[in-house]
């Protein structure tokens, strides 16, 4: 399942954009199931939060994997939106098993950022 990009608040912003990629491993059916419940919550407030450029979500449920692109006025805009809300919740709530994050810059003219782009930016994070 792939939600396709959706522009945020800040879309249409001049560069440089701060993107932010993410690939984690969500292990057993349970907790996939309470990932995607809680992942409505924290797509609102992505898509509601100050500084969001625009984003993506792919969710390979059967193999528990999934995979986020965002974009970001700057890193502040997306540690405030890391650190709060329904997206902090679920960081707490969801056990996740091995996982990658990468963060770079970007220029507006590089919207939308594909999957394969982001994968490339991925750097294993110790579980």
């Amino acid at each position: 399942m792939i939600r396709p990009w959706q522009p945020g608040p800040a879309a249409g912003s001049a560069g440089p954009l701060h993107a932010v990629a993410t690939e984690f491993i969500v292990p057993g059916w349970r907790a996939r199931l309470a990932f995607m419940r809680r992942s409505i919550a924290v797509g609102r407030q992505a898509r509601a939060s100050e500084g969001m450029v625009g984003m993506l979500l792919e969710a390979d449920l059967r193999r528990g994997i999934f995979r986020t692109v965002s974009v970001w006025t700057g890193p502040e805009a997306a540690r405030a939106f890391g650190r709060s809300g329904p997206h902090l919740e679920a960081m707490r709530a969801v056990p996740v098993g091995q996982g990658s994050i990468g963060a770079w810059e970007v220029g507006a003219d590089e919207l939308p950022i594909g999957l394969d782009t982001a994968r490339a930016r991925l750097v294993a994070v110790p579980g």
